[in-house]
């Protein structure tokens, strides 16, 4: 190597001071494109820096809305008609939270195959699995169906051994359902009656979204992060997802 050939930059901090003035003429003697190139990336550099510190400090523990979904309550009212009705024509009761776990497993099952959601749900973390929050919302007696257009609940609430049991009152529209969507109901479906309520609490304990709420937020009510829910992680898929969510067309309701 040549006497006076540059010494690579990573190694500054161990020049001695001749080899570091010998740098810094060398430095001068670039070109103006690679000088300019240099500082637009330091200023890049300094830049993701700076935004990183305030998108960490704009994070809420509870809820951050930059990572939520708008949901499609059309599809939340026609998905949970369809698990329902399903669950009695095979002689199986569906209470609201095996009802919300179906819903998870089939939002979830249909991410991983298709690329999006079934619901667009947003999902907290409870004692009992994931449960999805416009889902519970609905499911509560006291929601008023007339905000999204509807003058009566599609079901009737039953408390059963304390337990509030959704009784459908109507059949889904099955034109607010794709095929991949039945395709998924159906999936989550099998296994929600296939596994009795600790094994089905042990399973959806396991999902990593769950877990690291559960971890995050120290408990029942924190928010599953919409990035860990797919099987293969894919930052740029959600926030697609995130972004059709808000702006997608709805169509209105049809009976």
């Amino acid at each position: 190597m040549a006497k006076n050939a540059p010494k690579p930059l990573l190694t500054l901090t161990e020049q001695s001071g001749e080899q570091a003035s010998q740098l810094v003429l060398n430095l001068s003697a670039m070109s103006r494109w690679q000088r300019t190139r240099l500082a637009v990336t330091d200023f890049l550099l300094a830049a993701s820096r700076g935004l990183g510190k305030i998108f960490r400090m704009t994070q809420s523990a509870e809820v951050n809305e930059f990572l939520s979904y708008v949901p499609k309550r059309d599809k939340v009212t026609e998905g949970a008609l369809w698990l329902l009705e399903r669950a009695q024509e095979g002689r199986q009761a569906l209470t609201a939270d095996r009802l919300a776990t179906a819903m998870f497993l089939a939002d979830k099952a249909h991410l991983d195959a298709y690329g999006r959601p079934v619901f667009f749900d947003n999902y907290v973390a409870s004692e009992n699995g994931p449960e999805g929050v416009a889902a519970m919302e609905m499911l509560d007696s006291t929601y008023d169906w007339t905000s999204i257009g509807d003058n009566v609940a599609p079901w009737t609430i039953e408390n059963v051994e304390s337990q509030p049991l959704p009784r459908p009152m109507r059949s889904p529209n099955m034109r607010r359902l794709s095929e991949t969507d039945v395709e998924a109901l159906k999936s989550a479906l099998g296994m929600v009656i296939n596994l009795d309520a600790e094994q089905l609490r042990l399973f959806t304990h396991r999902d990593k979204a769950y877990a690291a709420a559960w971890a995050d937020g120290r408990g029942a009510g924190s928010r599953l992060d919409p990035r860990l829910i797919p099987d293969t992680r894919d930052d740029e898929m959600i926030d697609d997802l995130l972004y059709a969510s808000r702006h997608a067309y709805l169509a209105p309701s049809r009976k």
